[in-house]
């Protein structure tokens, strides 16, 4: 059983990177699997993908993450509607990160699953704390006498 879907998912792959020349030539499968959060920029076609440069990454809370460029850039194989998913959309990207990317010189997220989302909730507020509150104190449910 694991055998038959381990030869399901290589002929997947080959037919994948057939299909895909222009991905196919500079896709390492060995680096890092990243979740991304991206407002779009800019859409455009290369070959048979579809590509997009967008600012970021976000967290979930539409902060900055540590270490982050400011901007980068996601390729997917196929066909998405540039009026579907326009400049000022939120998009929310799960890759393969590229080390080596000769494209671009922004991190490139290649053969990357692409949803739209909404705009990031903010980070919730920090919950005041009473300064004479004990949690050992013992609370009657009736009457003090």
């Amino acid at each position: 059983m694991a055998l038959n879907k381990a030869i399901t998912l290589l002929g997947i792959a080959l037919v994948m990177l057939m299909a895909a020349p222009a991905m196919a030539a500079d896709f390492d499968p060995t680096g890092p699997r990243v979740e991304w959060l991206g407002r779009i920029i800019a859409i455009y076609r290369e070959d048979t993908d579809t590509c997009f440069e967008l600012n970021g990454p976000y967290d979930a809370y539409g902060a900055m993450q540590a270490g982050a460029t400011g901007q980068f850039k996601a390729c997917a194989f196929g066909y998405y509607d540039p009026a579907k998913f326009a400049p000022g959309r939120w998009l929310k990207i799960t890759g393969t990160l590229q080390i080596n990317a000769q494209r671009t010189h922004s991190p490139l997220v290649l053969g990357a699953k692409l949803v739209l989302t909404s705009r990031p909730l903010p980070s919730p507020p920090s919950y005041w704390h009473d300064p004479w509150y004990d949690p050992w104190h013992t609370h009657y449910p009736g009457y003090w006498w």
